[in-house]
């Protein structure tokens, strides 16, 4: 409820809490077992949006068959292709 939703905001304070901010809150929308996994513009991944009241703990799914990370789609795809076009030229290194 709105008790969790105060205490995420208070442990998430990078204002007052510094580098003393528990790693659990980084990057959480990247993975199904994270507390804020956030809106994306694939279906696949937007169907689990949603916060939770608990961290990250490790536990299935590994992460190669997490669902967040879909890597069938065409913009993980696009993406992956815009990758090797950069590494391969210096330019745009």
């Amino acid at each position: 409820g709105s008790d969790e939703a105060e205490r995420l905001l208070r442990d998430c304070d990078y204002s007052l809490l510094g580098d003393k901010i528990n790693s659990g809150f980084w990057r959480q929308d990247m993975f199904i077992g994270g507390p804020m996994r956030l809106g994306s513009a694939i279906s696949s991944v937007q169907e689990h949006v949603g916060i939770r009241a608990s961290l990250m703990e490790a536990n299935d799914p590994h992460w190669c068959e997490d669902p967040l990370l879909d890597r069938t789609n065409e913009i993980y795809k696009t993406f992956q292709a815009l990758i090797r076009i950069r590494q391969s030229c210096l330019a745009l290194r």
